[in-house]
């Protein structure tokens, strides 16, 4: 207890110091002068619109008044930058626009939980040219590698130019380019993780890596340490959002205890990688991104065995007495349900685990998510292994890439119907924020659901003494 006391004070003495702003309010609706460096933001591109920087903020007025500070940029004309390009850069700082509305998205908390505290709109006549790069070469060579991939990716799908738009999403969480109405699809059916970079992605990716690894023989160990590597890679691509982040420590932790032969406490590892988050920035805590990602995975991993345990009583009353299938069709058809059935726990664990959060923030419900996400996540998993090899081929010579291009072209045509077909506006349920009332019942049900088999012993036990205590016969003494 004394120690979680002491994480706690800690906790709350470092998010004091995070959300306070090193920039005085003097400063705001000023002219400044901006001296410093463009920070790695891979999901801007080559032309940027906007994008964060460090570095010395100075007054033209008062020379003598400068701080250090990270700072949103807004130009005026998309600019080409890197990360690491170095600037000297004159305009106005304003301060992040606060909430205007109850209820209302508030911007500036917003920036504050990423240390951003000021605005920058440069001068419009003034030519933004970086004076010289810097930065963690690593990242430089990432960012590098992160074209290359966007590059092959337009080159390969040309021919279904959206096709590559959905990839590069999928892939690399880009997905400004795409039309609004495929969006709204995505948002409608429940999806859009599959679409932005999430944690899904990253067990995705680590999954296919391993399997690969596998098929080419290496060893259990060195298969490991190469997906380890590629989740690394991975994470570097696509930026370190909250979800991203949570699935790569997990991913190589769970790795690293696999290497070294040791058993994984699943509910042990996501507390230590929230705390490992929270530490660094306990500003997370108030991100939407962070809640669902921790409430979608915590649901899965406490609902997800229960759910298996349930199907495999069921779908074990379609075996022969034997315990074998029927029939060889039977094996693959009982293979198919059980692939069936546990996609769409997963599914409805994370419905579960984000519903209350998503009623909470944006007033909506997406039911339709259930069903649509068995067939989407189901397709994900082809799409991107494919996308994966075909990228890579393509980086060697893009010819070779062409056979496995067609087929995931046409698994992206399914996939986007079946997207479009759930994704109507019809399917999404405006609600009400939960009240504290719903939001008890609503825990109080799940874990009901959740315990059934539990509840209903408890109640069949409580109706016996019952039973007892008036003189009736029991439920065992009956011969029932």
């Amino acid at each position: 207890l004394l120690l979680l006391f002491a994480i706690f004070i800690g906790g709350m003495l470092r998010l004091g110091i995070v959300q306070t702003s090193p920039i005085p309010d003097t400063l705001y609706e000023q002219q400044v002068r901006f001296s410093g460096q463009m920070l790695y933001q891979p999901d801007r591109g080559e032309l940027w619109e906007e994008g964060y920087a460090i570095g010395t903020i100075q007054s033209v007025a008062t020379p003598d008044l400068r701080v250090k500070a990270k700072l949103l940029i807004r130009f005026h004309d998309s600019v080409r930058l890197h990360y690491g390009d170095h600037l000297e850069v004159k305009g106005e700082l304003r301060q992040p626009k606060g909430q205007r509305n109850p209820g209302g998205f508030d911007y500036r908390t917003y920036l504050a939980r990423s240390q951003v505290f000021g605005i920058l709109y440069p001068h419009r006549n003034r030519e933004i040219v970086p004076t010289h790069q810097s930065g963690f070469p690593p990242l430089r060579w990432t960012e590098w590698l992160r074209y290359r991939v966007e590059s092959v990716i337009d080159r390969a799908y040309r021919e279904i130019p959206v096709h590559a738009l959905v990839l590069k999403g999928m892939l690399l969480g880009q997905r400004s380019a795409l039309p609004q109405k495929i969006l709204d699809a995505f948002q409608n059916s429940g999806t859009l993780h599959i679409l932005v970079v999430s944690g899904s992605n990253v067990g995705l990716i680590a999954a296919v890596c391993f399997l690969i690894f596998s098929l080419l023989h290496f060893s259990r160990k060195m298969t490991c340490m190469l997906t380890i590597a590629a989740v690394v890679i991975f994470a570097c691509l696509v930026g370190f959002g909250p979800s991203v982040l949570r699935a790569s420590l997990m991913a190589i932790l769970f790795l690293i205890a696999m290497i070294i032969d040791r058993d994984v406490d699943l509910f042990n590892l996501l507390a230590f990688v929230a705390l490992t988050l929270l530490l660094f920035n306990p500003a997370q805590l108030g991100d939407i991104g962070f809640q669902l990602t921790f409430a979608a995975t915590g649901a899965i991993i406490y609902l997800l065995p229960k759910w298996n345990r349930f199907t495999a009583r069921i779908l074990s009353n379609r075996r022969s007495p034997d315990g074998n299938p029927r029939s060889v069709l039977g094996k693959g058809w009982d293979g198919v349900m059980r692939w069936g059935v546990a996609a769409f726990g997963v599914s409805l664990s994370a419905q579960v685990g984000t519903s209350l959060i998503i009623a909470q923030t944006f007033y909506r419900a997406y039911p339709l998510s259930l069903v649509a996400n068995l067939f989407a996540v189901g397709l994900a998993g082809p799409i991107v292994s494919i996308a994966l090899i075909s990228v890579l081929l393509g980086l060697i010579w893009l010819p070779l890439a062409t056979p496995f291009v067609w087929a995931n072209h046409l698994i992206l045509l399914i996939f986007l119907k079946i997207i479009a077909f759930f994704g109507q506006p019809w399917g999404v349920i405006k609600t009400a924020p939960p009240s504290l009332g719903w939001i008890v019942i609503y825990i109080a049900g799940c874990l009901a659901i959740a315990h059934w088999g539990w509840v209903w012993e408890r109640r069949k036990k409580a109706a016996s003494r019952s039973e007892s205590s008036w003189g009736w016969p029991s439920v065992s003494s009956r011969g029932l």
